[in-house]
């Protein structure tokens, strides 16, 4: 397991984010699922959403979806 905030996730998912070269290959290398709180996915939804729309939220619920992250 690996706990997570916002800004990483954003950075993820964010091509245009300045760490995002660097927080995939981070990711590449971890075992098991991310996980974070309510709050830090509430806040990356958010700041996702206010750049690019549902667009810019879509990959973080895939995520989700296939069990990659889980909000806890």
């Amino acid at each position: 397991m690996i706990l997570t905030d916002a800004g990483p996730l954003i950075a993820l998912i964010d091509r245009r984010d300045a760490e995002h070269t660097r927080c995939v290959s981070a990711a590449e290398g971890l075992v098991g699922p991310m996980l974070s709180t309510w709050p830090a996915f509430t806040e990356a939804m958010y700041l996702l959403g206010s750049g690019s729309g549902w667009r810019g939220q879509e990959p973080l619920w895939r995520m989700v979806r296939v069990g990659q992250f889980s909000p806890k």
